[in-house]
């Protein structure tokens, strides 16, 4: 890219994997726009965290979530379909889930999400791949089994570091009062 804008936007129109132009409204484009939203909390997170096992998992995450739009902006194409997130992928943050989740107590009820700038951002990011999730199951294409499951891993392993990130920073969870 050696420009910052082209201006081919400026119709209301984005260009999607293969070469066809969608309206910006359009369910798909909506579900790439909050991947990118979540990747965004995901770098801010990262530029809380100091732990090295966090910084590992998120700098994947990141990646893959780039790779994630990328085949959600394929989804449509008839000419160039990217199937990229993979069985390997979701195995890979169902360990970093195993991992992270290995010494922190069952949860008996809900929480908030609070706790450092770490975890904070975590839980956001959380909630944001919740809504990619969302976004990708209402364009209703049925090539999309592996991404959405891809996308629920993700948000769990969030949930599972903001606890373990929480734990190791001696923060105490944090649980609804419901009307207090």
């Amino acid at each position: 890219m050696s420009r910052a804008f082209t201006g081919k936007g400026d119709t209301g129109e984005t260009g999607i994997w293969g070469g066809e132009r969608l309206s910006k409204s359009d369910p798909l484009i909506n579900a790439v726009g909050i991947i990118d939203e979540a990747n965004a909390c995901l770098g801010l997170t990262a530029s809380f965290a100091k732990d090295p096992q966090i910084l590992e998992a998120l700098a994947y995450l990141q990646n893959v979530l780039f790779t994630a739009g990328a085949e959600v902006s394929s989804l449509y194409s008839t000419t160039n379909k990217s199937q990229t997130i993979s069985q390997d992928h979701i195995g890979k943050i169902e360990a970093f889930i195993e991992l992270f989740d290995s010494d922190l107590p069952q949860l008996k009820a809900f929480i908030l999400p609070s706790g450092s700038a770490a975890v904070t951002s975590m839980h956001l990011a959380r909630t944001v791949v919740r809504r990619a999730e969302r976004a990708v199951v209402g364009t209703k294409i049925k090539d999309a089994g592996l991404l959405i499951k891809f996308l629920n891993r993700v948000s769990s392993l969030l949930f599972v570091m903001a606890r373990y990130l929480n734990q190791k920073e001696g923060s105490s969870e944090q649980y609804p009062s419901y009307g207090a």
